[in-house]
């Protein structure tokens, strides 16, 4: 593993403790952005009298925004709001697994492609660069 450091330019060491750091910190992002259940949403599932409104139709959804005080409310705002029909408790977290999982994916596509791009005017910069001295060096020696 050493001999394969030591033979990599600068640039190449540079881009990959970036990739390091950066990649840390896009985990970080994504542990803090995972979707955690709201207890108010699994209080209403669990509940006897919000029956109601998990035996919705798939794709049908109310239309009123439920008042503070209406029984239900976390359940009927997560619908609203996802426009997602949940069963029960394990259809709410499994959706919410869902949602982390795609939101990881969209974190580490962007990642990759800021990584890409890191790379590639890295890579172009130094072809550049080495271009320059080469035509500096035939013009001092030449």
């Amino acid at each position: 593993m050493r001999t394969r450091l030591k033979q990599l330019n600068g640039w190449h060491k540079f881009w990959l403790m970036f990739a390091g750091v950066f990649l840390a910190s896009t985990i970080a992002v994504i542990v803090a952005a995972w979707p955690n259940a709201d207890p108010a949403v699994v209080a209403d599932v669990r509940s006897a009298e919000c029956g109601a409104w998990l035996a919705y139709a798939e794709g049908q959804f109310p239309d009123i925004i439920p008042q503070a005080s209406a029984p239900c409310r976390a359940l009927r705002l997560f619908v609203l709001d996802s426009g997602v029909q949940v069963r029960s408790e394990a259809d709410y977290r499994s959706y919410l697994t869902r949602q982390g999982i795609l939101t990881t994916l969209e974190f580490l596509a962007v990642w990759a492609g800021f990584m890409v791009a890191v790379y590639a005017v890295g890579w172009s910069t130094s072809r550049i660069t080495g271009k320059f001295l080469e035509m500096r060096s035939r013009r001092i020696n030449g």
